[in-house]
């Protein structure tokens, strides 16, 4: 069986000084509103808190500052009937001084999971998943965003997400990974 079909499209923009509204041109035919992730200078943003957005352009609430840059990666997926639907669900959590989380309204299904926690990926060595529980080798505080990749007609993430962890190493500047 062919798997449904994933597209995600990335645009970056190099803001001018009081810029907040941006129009994505790259996106796909059949875009969901909400289904994308906006990084401000490699920084998540919160929708609604950071952000809001219509159909063909976001807005931010907060004025940029020159030079500061501001990444769409937009997604959709298309089954074989052509129906698109939601790539992902994006469940905000707030922590305290906490060192695990029980997903509450939301199922957490282990490997389906991309983590940010104040706006930086959180690295899987970072984390575990037992159950409905993440558990986090130390305490964390702030805000957790848990982007959740629905699965596709042959069970697996859309697009087959995979994690690719590496060690940096002091004067590389490349690396090369498998995908």
């Amino acid at each position: 069986t062919t798997p449904d079909n994933f597209y995600f499209s990335k645009q970056s923009w190099t803001a001018s000084a009081g810029q907040t509204t941006f129009t994505p041109t790259a996106r796909q035919a059949g875009y969901i509103t909400g289904q994308d992730l906006i990084f401000r200078n490699g920084i998540l943003l919160i929708p609604t808190s950071d952000y809001t957005e219509t159909s063909t352009t976001f807005t931010l609430n907060d004025s940029t500052l020159a030079n500061e840059i501001i990444t769409c990666i937009s997604f959709r997926s298309v089954n074989s009937s052509s129906s698109v639907y939601a790539s992902f669900t994006r469940n905000p959590v707030t922590l305290v001084n906490q060192s695990s989380y029980t997903a509450s309204g939301f199922t957490l299904v282990s490997g389906n999971e991309l983590l940010f926690l104040n706006g930086t990926v959180v690295n899987a060595q970072d984390y575990n998943i037992a159950g409905q529980t993440i558990t986090f080798v130390q305490a964390v505080t702030g805000d957790l965003q848990v982007v959740q990749w629905t699965n596709n007609n042959l069970g697996v993430p859309n697009g087959t997400p995979v994690n690719t962890d590496i060690y940096t190493t002091v004067g590389q500047s490349l690396y090369s990974f498998s995908f």
